[in-house]
């Protein structure tokens, strides 16, 4: 097995077991050395995507697509990024076809793509892909219905209108006003964010023919952008009426109800309506998780917010529902948490970046077992990225003396007192007792190096660079401090010649 391979399958030993924070680690370590490693930055990407610390994730997810062009699955990653996180729906339909190219029969990315080209109502492109999908798959419900209302809808000159008016095209000016020219003005006024004309051209044209759906809609959301709540309900109403299969209206109208309102059972019948036409809706199903938590009924809430995590495992809204449903079950029923369980806690909201209330479960933790080095620990390294290092101190000390021989707890101690306290002494006892449990520990010989060179202990150094690179040819950081060092060592040999003349 390579050298990538073992470093693959450690990664997948660390997430499989839940340690993400290390194999964030060890992705730092691998990518400054080897950055061309397309697996390594998706890896990176989905890490921080899932966390929720989306800082660098594009930037990774763009370098494994850039890496290796013709793996889809690295595509695909990038274009639903563009969709979900950039709200660029032309860049992720650039990428979903370099997806397609990849992977023809891919129906997941075929139905993505043909909604896409609904919502900027390209609807002939819409058309193309949700038929191509039902090639592939007859049996796909979503794709079928969709696509038979769409051309419902094309054959009355209507379109279907998405949630936001502000992605109506403008169509060229009319000069008459039959209902049809009617309708491509208020697209235009729409689009030019003329709101009270659009809707005064949206009731002239509703006043020659009432029975146009997606009218009802856009005039509904045009009233709610007024502040006149009433004609918005009015609207919505009408265009659910008209058309009651369709999911945007439904949507819609469920939200002005939960929102607005504040009717819950209403929005709630709504979004279940939902639910019959796509059972895979999550945002129908999230909505009523919410729901059913304000109305006290917890088990429903939590099989629609389970559910939601079936479908999509990365939706952390969902997870962090559930995490407060746990939390008030066991309040309500004074359940003590174990040890681990608190541990397990502290661990989940520290990864989706909840550092305050990982340290409370973590001081929990310390109340209930006084010598729980690992918690100590957790909190000296929760405190450091706070920037409160004096707690960070005191919490890295204890995690060792509860736990004197465990190596991590000894380096972070170690990197604290020489980066933090310039302590060297101490960070330097504290490496060798790390060399002498476990001699190959690269990052102990590079810091131990450091040490001695800034002691002018130039051979000393020189043996623990030297070492280093023996375990980790590979290792830039070793090699460039070697090179380092001799050129330190040349300038003080000159030095101490000039001296040596001088006298």
């Amino acid at each position: 097995m390579n050298f990538a391979d073992q470093m693959n399958n450690a990664i997948s030993c660390l997430l499989d077991h839940g340690h993400t924070q290390a194999a964030h680690w060890m992705l730092d370590k691998l990518l400054a050395e080897h950055p061309k490693v397309a697996f390594w930055h998706y890896q990176k990407a989905l890490l921080g995507h899932e966390s929720g610390n989306r800082d660098g994730v594009l930037n990774h997810f763009e370098q494994a697509a850039g890496l290796e062009p013709e793996n889809p699955d690295y595509q695909k990653a990038l274009g639903d990024f563009y969709h979900v996180i950039g709200n660029d729906a032309s860049a992720a339909l650039d990428r979903y076809l370099k997806v397609i190219e990849l992977r023809p029969g891919d129906t997941q990315t075929l139905m993505i793509m043909a909604h896409l080209f609904v919502v900027q109502r390209e609807f002939d492109k819409a058309c193309e892909y949700y038929e191509k999908v039902i090639q592939l798959d007859p049996s796909e419900k979503e794709a079928i219905v969709l696509l038979d209302r769409i051309k419902k809808q094309s054959g009355t000159q209507q379109q279907p209108v998405f949630r936001q008016p502000a992605q109506h095209q403008a169509a060229h000016q009319q000069t008459n006003l039959a209902p049809d020219d009617l309708w491509q003005t208020a697209r235009e006024q729409i689009q030019a964010g003329n709101t009270t004309a659009a809707i005064e051209t949206c009731n002239r044209l509703l006043s020659k023919t009432p029975e146009r759906p997606a009218v009802h809609n856009d005039l509904a959301i045009l009233y709610f952008e007024t502040g006149d709540k009433d004609n918005c309900l009015k609207h919505y109403q009408t265009a659910v009426q008209l058309e009651p299969d369709n999911l945007v209206f439904l949507k819609n109208l469920a939200d002005f109800y939960c929102i607005e309102k504040a009717e819950l059972k209403k929005a709630m019948e709504l979004y279940v309506q939902v639910l019959t036409i796509s059972p895979a809706d999550t945002e129908s199903m999230l909505a009523i998780g919410h729901i059913c938590m304000a109305l006290g009924h917890e088990t429903d809430a939590r099989f629609f917010l389970n559910r939601v995590v079936e479908i999509d495992m990365t939706n952390l809204q969902a997870r962090q529902l559930l995490e407060q449903l746990d939390e008030k079950s066991l309040s309500e029923h004074h359940v003590s948490l174990t040890g681990q369980e608190l541990y397990e806690r502290a661990l989940s909201k520290s990864e989706n970046g909840d550092s305050e209330a990982a340290m409370n479960f973590l001081r929990q933790l310390i109340t209930q077992d006084p010598n729980h080095a690992l918690a100590y620990n957790d909190l000296g390294v929760i405190c450091y990225d706070r920037g409160d290092k004096a707690s960070a101190q005191t919490y890295y000390e204890q995690a060792v003396r509860l736990s004197p021989d465990n190596i991590t707890f000894l380096k972070n101690l170690a990197d604290f007192y020489l980066m933090e306290l310039q302590k060297t002494e101490d960070a330097m006892k504290l490496y060798v007792k790390v060399l002498k449990s476990n001699p190959k520990d690269v990052d102990c010989l590079l810091a131990t190096g450091s040490i001695c060179l800034n002691l002018k202990n130039f051979d000393e150094a020189r043996y623990f660079y030297q070492l280093a690179l023996e375990i980790e040819p590979w290792n830039n950081d070793a090699r460039h401090a070697l090179e380092g060092l001799e050129n330190s060592a040349t300038i003080v040999e000159k030095e101490n010649k000039r001296q040596a003349n001088a006298k």
